[in-house]
């Protein structure tokens, strides 16, 4: 889970280094918590297991496909827009050094504007920022336009257990959000002590403007033995408060985010030692997500997986030009599941080919 959210992050952070107007990385480890808290970012997305919830591509998944700026402009207009309609996107960017410090980078922000026939700007679309918008829920936004990301990340300790689990994921992000659909493919090792346990993710994402995004997914294809969850299936979708009192008018980006989706298998079946506590066999089935940037530097995050709710921070780095995006928190802060609160924690990096 947490692996999935640092899928997202790294995406996020990607595409505002390439000047792509979204750019989420939800990186998620891939068991039932670990996998959302790594990359939605970013991609992609960037996850909660019956037994350990360690592995699930949320962070990952909230990279965004990309846009290749014009050396010789400031500015980049997407044209590709339905000629039937008198709007134009235009994506302002300046000519900062993507290799820059953090503080350099957070000024290559996107704003969108949509142009009526007459010429005069009717709206101004704020995207997300870089850092991680989950902890273990899925985001709508995903890693296409050929990213390639990575994470880990763990939960200490495991649910009902004294040591701690962890989960890595490998993926990447295919197709176009904008032009079409965001394909995103994530393999996730469940066990890094022995290496020997693995599983698919599989996220479909699509960009319907106004910094808005509808995706839905399957979590945990396994493809050996030794699972400990089933499959989850799921739709959600995400938003970008455009308000102006949400709106970083230094980055022009949304400071205020939000997912609501549903799901089945971990998003409301209950584990086995759930039932054995008697906590019920079933929760919600319906999930949903809140971040907040506090000072334009980090998202604070609140989120109910459909089991629980968790908390937590999440931050991304520039180090020598490639993006490390961080997240950490608690979960299970209720007794409605588990046997504890737990710590959490994820990071994760991507590329573009």
């Amino acid at each position: 889970m947490a692996s999935m959210a640092m899928a997202n992050t790294v995406m996020e952070t990607m595409k505002k280094k390439y000047k792509n107007p979204k750019l989420p990385l939800h990186m998620m480890l891939s068991k039932k918590y670990i996998r959302f808290a790594l990359f939605g970012l970013l991609v992609i997305n960037p996850l909660e297991a019956k037994a350990s919830d360690t592995s699930s591509p949320t962070y990952l998944q909230q990279m965004y496909d990309w846009i290749t700026k014009d050396p010789d402009k400031g500015t980049n207009k997407d044209t590709s827009t339905d000629p039937s309609k008198d709007a134009v996107k235009e994506i302002n960017t300046d000519n900062r050094d993507p290799n820059k410090d953090t503080n350099s980078e957070k000024k290559n922000d996107i704003k969108v504007v949509e142009t009526g026939a007459s010429g005069n700007a009717s709206q101004t679309y704020y995207w997300p920022n870089n850092h991680g918008k989950s902890l273990t829920t899925p985001v709508a936004w995903g890693a296409s336009n050929n990213v390639i990301y990575m994470g880990a990340g763990g939960t200490i300790p495991a649910p009902y257990r004294t040591d701690s689990d962890g989960a890595a994921e490998i993926g990447i992000g295919l197709g176009d959000t904008e032009k079409n659909l965001g394909v995103q493919l994530s393999l996730v090792s469940l066990d890094m002590s022995q290496w020997d346990r693995y599983s698919l993710y599989l996220h479909l994402s699509k960009d319907i403007g106004n910094a808005s995004a509808i995706g839905a997914g399957v979590e945990n294809i396994m493809l050996s033995a030794g699972g400990d969850a089933d499959k989850s299936f799921y739709v959600v979708f995400s938003h970008g408060v455009q308000s102006d009192p949400f709106v970083n008018k230094e980055s022009e980006e949304s400071k205020l985010y939000y997912s609501i989706g549903a799901g089945t298998g971990r998003f409301g079946d209950k584990s086995p030692d759930d039932i054995l506590s008697g906590k019920g066999e079933h929760g919600t089935y319906v999930f949903g997500n809140l971040a907040y940037e506090v000072a334009g530097a980090f998202n604070v995050i609140t989120e109910w997986n459909g089991l629980n709710l968790s908390a937590g921070l999440s931050k991304t780095f520039w180090i020598a030009g490639m993006p490390l995006s961080t997240v950490i928190g608690l979960a299970d802060l209720t007794n409605n599941s588990g046997d504890g609160v737990r710590r959490i924690f994820a990071v994760g990096t991507g590329f573009k080919l």
